[in-house]
C-alpha cells in the first residue's frame, strides 16, 4: 500500500498517539498544534511540522482533527490561518474531535456550503471511499 498524504490538526493526548501509529505505517503525515513541544513529539516520531492549521493541508489527502473543543475546531478550521482556507475539493476532513453535537451538525453544514470544500454527493459515496477512508492499523 502506498503512503497517504495526511495532515493532523491537535497532536495532543488522543492526536499524539494516532500519528505515531500513522508514520510507523509509512504514511506521511505533517502535524500542527497549538502547543509546539506537541508538534516537536510528533516530529520526533517522524511527522512533519506545520506552523499553521493551513499549513497541513497543504499536498495532504486527508486532514484529520483531534480536538478538545468545539471552540478549538470552530478556530482550526474557520480562524485566520484554518483549515478552511487552504482546502480544496476532492480533499477530505476527517473530525475525531469532542464536539456537541449540534454544533458539530452546524459546523459540517457549513463547510458543505463553502466552494472550496464542496464535492459532489456521488464522489463522497462512491465505490471508492470506502477505501479511501481505511488505514489499516494493524500486520
Amino acid at each position: 500500500m502506498a503512503p497517504i498524504r495526511i495532515g493532523y490538526v491537535g497532536v495532543g493526548l488522543m492526536g499524539l498517539p494516532m500519528v505515531r501509529r500513522l508514520v510507523s505505517r509509512g504514511h506521511d503525515v505533517v502535524a500542527y498544534d497549538i502547543i509546539d513541544r506537541q508538534v516537536e513529539l510528533a516530529t520526533a516520531a517522524g511527522a512533519r511540522a506545520a506552523s499553521a492549521a493551513s499549513q497541513v493541508v497543504r499536498d495532504a489527502e486527508f486532514v484529520l482533527l483531534n480536538l478538545p473543543t468545539t471552540d478549538a475546531v470552530e478556530e482550526a478550521v474557520f480562524g485566520s490561518g484554518g483549515v478552511a482556507t487552504a482546502i480544496t475539493s476532492p480533499q477530505l476532513v476527517i473530525d475525531f474531535s469532542t464536539n456537541e453535537v449540534a454544533r458539530g451538525r452546524a459546523l459540517a453544514s457549513f463547510a458543505e456550503k463553502r466552494p472550496a470544500s464542496r464535492s459532489s454527493r456521488s464522489e463522497r459515496n462512491s465505490e471508492r471511499a470506502p477505501e479511501a477512508l481505511w488505514l489499516p492499523t494493524s500486520s
